[in-house]
C-alpha cells in the first residue's frame, strides 16, 4: 500500500511517501519489483523485500490497573536474537488499549514496546 495515494506537489518541492509491503507467505523472504506511476513523470521502479511470521501463541498476560478516567502504561521487552533487523506491526485486539503501529528491533538487541 502507498500513502498518500494521490496528491499534487509544487515544482522543486518534496513530499515523503510511505510504501508498505505486506508479504503474505510466512517464513520466506518475499521480493517484488513495484512500479509507482505518476501522471506527468516517468514510472519509478522500486525493489521491495520483506518477510512475515506467523502470530505466536499467547505466552503471557499483561495486567493493567488505574483509576477511572486515567491512563496507565505497560512496557513489553522484545528481544531479537537474529542477525536481521525486525520491523514489527503489533496487533492489539481491543479498542481500549493502544500502541505504536510499527516498531523496530535491531539485530542482537532488545527494544521495549509501550502499551497505553
Amino acid at each position: 500500500s502507498m500513502n498518500p495515494i494521490s496528491g499534487v506537489i509544487a515544482p522543486h518541492s518534496e513530499l515523503p511517501c510511505e510504501l508498505i509491503f505486506h508479504p503474505q507467505e510466512s517464513g520466506k523472504d518475499a521480493k517484488r519489483d513495484v512500479e509507482v506511476r505518476f501522471d506527468e513523470a516517468p514510472t519509478l521502479s522500486v525493489a521491495v523485500t520483506g518477510n512475515s511470521v506467523d502470530r505466536p501463541a499467547l505466552t503471557d498476560t499483561i495486567s493493567f490497573s488505574c483509576r477511572v478516567r486515567e491512563t496507565t502504561t505497560q512496557r513489553i521487552a522484545v528481544k531479537n536474537d537474529s542477525n536481521d533487523s525486525w520491523v514489527l506491526r503489533p496487533v492489539i485486539d481491543n479498542i481500549v488499549w493502544s500502541g505504536a503501529e510499527m516498531f523496530t528491533v535491531r539485530p542482537k538487541e532488545s527494544a521495549e514496546y509501550v502499551i497505553t
